[in-house]
């Protein structure tokens, strides 16, 4: 009998563990043993990158170039300048509406020649390509682009996804081929690159909307200045 109860007493304790242990791991999820967030540094720049999909993407428009062959990367104000340099092939930047501060929010607006001159991303990333978006597109599934905008500066949009991937677009606008700038509070557009190996031309132009949750393929007009997203290779 004495056998029979201690038997059935640590049938009963065992069976509570189990259970316990079950509701446990119901309420307490697994640690995240992974970090999603890195930090790049580049030609005294540091950047922070973020983990989505199988993809690191940095969370910040590009600052920096490393010019190559000793070519001088000329800031262009003018509206006549932005032009002429387009037309004769001269690489150069700007900051939205030719305002230094504006740099640490959105970073530079580059001009195609740019970044067919010099190696603007860090060693072991490259321009984003057709490609890395569509990757993203496709893990991030519908409204994608809000899922990329950040939490606050789009104005009228009002969606409960916005930043949820940790990509952080901010609504940066671009500059035209004519000199002017538009769109700022309002959209954003990158360059893409044939190639992650060397930056070659594309004809496609990667943008985010207000008033449009997805990501936009649009065709490149190189006459006017855009602004990078790098990728880990």
């Amino acid at each position: 009998m004495k056998n029979i109860v201690q038997k059935s007493l640590f049938f009963t304790i065992s069976i509570s563990l189990i259970l316990s242990c079950k509701i446990l791991d119901e309420k307490m999820p697994l640690p995240q043993t992974k970090d999603r967030n890195l930090v790049v540094f580049s030609n005294g720049q540091s950047y922070n990158a973020v983990e989505i999909g199988e993809q690191y993407w940095f969370t910040e428009n590009l600052r920096s170039f490393v010019p190559q062959d000793d070519r001088e990367i000329i800031q262009f104000t003018e509206n006549q300048s932005w032009v002429k340099a387009n037309k004769e092939g001269v690489p150069g930047y700007s900051y939205y509406e030719n305002d230094p501060k504006m740099e640490e929010e959105f970073g530079k607006i580059y001009n195609i020649h740019t970044l067919t001159c010099c190696r603007v991303c860090p060693d072991g990333w490259h321009v984003s390509t057709v490609d890395d978006w569509e990757k993203l597109e496709m893990f991030l599934g519908n409204y994608a682009g809000d899922k990329l905008k950040s939490s606050i500066g789009w104005g009228s949009v009002d969606s409960d996804l916005l930043n949820e991937s940790g990509f952080s677009a901010k609504p940066a606008g671009f500059r035209l081929a004519n000199g002017f700038f538009y769109g700022k509070g309002q959209e954003v557009s990158w360059w893409t690159s044939g190639s992650k190996e060397v930056f070659s031309k594309s004809e496609t132009v990667i943008s985010l909307k207000s008033g449009n949750a997805e990501i936009n393929y649009e065709t490149v007009l190189e006459g006017n200045g855009y602004y990078v997203r790098c990728v880990k290779d």
